[in-house]
């Protein structure tokens, strides 16, 4: 099981965030075998995912679910995954050069990785 995943607590925070555009669904794009998810709801609900290829040759992937609450304050998403605290920055212009593209979209910053909106509409 990865790291990210040790240590799973309830968390602590909720909030009601409706209207809000940093609601939604957001990806990491990565080179490695696993990718990682937010999905931030109204109800300052969510889900952090981690889906990661199976290393067998079978093209099935394992998916670890983790339901997360979040509070917003002061322009800072504040999560606690795995049993650690993460703070996210919502990003208007997030670049699509990590991974090769033109353009921007919006998305999140933190937990040591980008998040774009999915799907991914970089303009």
């Amino acid at each position: 099981m990865n790291k990210f995943l040790f240590g799973i607590v309830p968390l602590l925070f909720a909030s009601n965030a409706a209207g809000q555009t940093f609601i939604g669904h957001f990806s990491t794009v990565t080179e490695s075998e696993c990718n990682y998810e937010i999905i931030l709801s109204s109800s300052g609900q969510g889900e952090f995912l981690e889906t990661c290829r199976r290393e067998d040759g079978s093209g099935v992937d394992d998916i670890e679910k983790q339901n997360i609450t979040w509070i917003h304050k002061n322009d800072v998403i504040t999560a606690t995954i795995g049993g650690s605290e993460q703070h996210f920055e919502y990003v208007v212009s997030l670049s699509c050069s990590s991974f090769g593209s033109k353009g921007a979209s919006d998305g999140l910053v933190g937990y040591g990785m980008q998040f774009w909106r999915a799907p991914i509409k970089c303009k």
